[in-house]
C-alpha cells in the first residue's frame, strides 16, 4: 500500500495530441517529458503521472480539458452507492448532487 500520492492516467487520441502540440509551450517540463517518452499506440498516447504534491495539478487539469467533452448523463438515484461522477461536472454541481 502506498500513501501520500495518487496516480493519474490520461490518454490522448489523434485530435487531442494535435491540441496538445498547439499548447505544448504552456505545459511544464514533467508533462512534456512524459508526452515525449510515451509510445504512440493505435488508441493514442497513454500518459501516467504520480501526483505527490500540487505542482502537476494545473497541467493535469489542462490535459483533461483537452480531452473530448464527456457525454452528459443523468445519474441514477443511487449515485451515492456507486460513487460515479461525470468528469464534466463542476465541483458545485457534484456537491449539490451528492448533498441532495
Amino acid at each position: 500500500m502506498r500513501d501520500g500520492f495518487f496516480l493519474v492516467s490520461v490518454t490522448l487520441g489523434g485530435k487531442e495530441r494535435e491540441k496538445f502540440e498547439e499548447q505544448r509551450a504552456s505545459f511544464g517540463k514533467a508533462v512534456c517529458t512524459e508526452y515525449d517518452a510515451a509510445d504512440t499506440l493505435h488508441d493514442g498516447k497513454w500518459l501516467g503521472f504520480e501526483v505527490r504534491d500540487d505542482s502537476l495539478i494545473d497541467d493535469i487539469i489542462r490535459l483533461v480539458q483537452i480531452k473530448r467533452k464527456p457525454n452528459r448523463k443523468v445519474f441514477p438515484k443511487d449515485i451515492k452507492k456507486y460513487g460515479c461522477l461525470d468528469i464534466g461536472m463542476s465541483h458545485e454541481d457534484i456537491t449539490k448532487y451528492i448533498m441532495s
